[in-house]
């Protein structure tokens, strides 16, 4: 993730969530997420396209919305944690700042939660 998960140096695939790039001196926090991601796109399908259960137009984007709510909020918890970890890092402790496979499992798992959810509520 952070500076070195820029998009010019990171295959996106249809499993991503989303990422974050970090600040420099001349540009803000960037949160990324991924709308095409495959789960995210199926699971938004098969809200759309229940015979007797289909969902109103303004349900799904509702839930939409939610879940790109909750996966930015994560991401940028997650870059919070990072810069804390490098302010100030635990005493006594060998501890380096997560690595980028690490992060990014971490939103994936966030992500399939939410979509998860998104599937099972009324």
């Amino acid at each position: 993730m952070g500076r070195r998960h820029a998009l010019g140096k990171h295959d996106w695939t249809a499993a991503d969530a989303g990422c974050f790039i970090e600040p420099t001196p001349t540009k803000p926090l960037v949160l990324m997420i991924n709308e095409n991601m495959a789960s995210l796109r199926n699971t938004k399908d098969s809200l759309t396209k229940r015979d007797k259960n289909k969902l109103e137009e303004k349900t799904v984007k509702e839930r939409m919305t939610r879940y790109t709510s909750h996966v930015a909020f994560h991401l940028y918890q997650m870059y919070r944690n990072v810069k804390t970890l490098r302010e100030h890092p635990p005493e006594g402790e060998e501890t380096s700042e997560p690595k980028d496979e690490h992060m990014q499992q971490e939103i994936d798992r966030v992500a399939a939660t939410v979509i998860r959810l998104m599937e099972v509520s009324r």
